[in-house]
């Protein structure tokens, strides 16, 4: 999962969001602004919910969704928000699916007994004395049988 630089979002102070700036990094740049949908906005807002729910959206973000994604979606729609594509594929379904995938095997090794057994080698394994065990099966040498070179 890629990971997102905090410290670039504005801080608690410029929380507020200017709509004519990508609504999601509140940045200007060469890559074009898109206007979605309702059902875009929609889908933005649910998955900013998630994502939310993880504390992984900046601050801006994270105030603008305190009323739930519901009122985000009529916000949204209402001040016809725009944002970069490379800006929406970080909050887009597949991410936050591979997200919830790890975080829920995570949880599952976390709490799994380790039934691994430490790595073996050479220098760890116990020394034999080829001359009095068998190196086959183990068996030590006996007065009546002797073991062949």
């Amino acid at each position: 999962m890629e990971m997102i630089d905090l410290t670039r979002w504005p801080s608690d102070n410029d929380a507020e969001i200017e709509w004519k700036l990508c609504v999601i990094c509140q940045r200007t740049s060469d890559e074009s602004l898109i206007t979605p949908t309702e059902k875009g906005y929609t889908s933005l807002a649910e998955n900013l919910v998630a994502f939310n729910e993880k504390a992984l959206l900046p601050t801006h973000l994270r105030l603008f969704l305190s009323n739930g994604s519901s009122t985000a979606v009529q916000a949204l729609l209402h001040a016809q928000a725009k944002y970069h594509k490379s800006c929406r594929n970080r909050y887009d379904t597949q991410k936050l699916e591979r997200m919830c995938k790890s975080q829920a095997n995570e949880h599952v090794e976390a709490n799994l007994p380790s039934t691994s057994s430490p790595r073996k080698t050479r220098s760890s394994s116990e020394t034999l004395n080829i001359k009095e065990m068998c190196i086959f099966c183990n068996a030590s040498q006996k007065a009546q049988e002797q073991l062949v070179n």
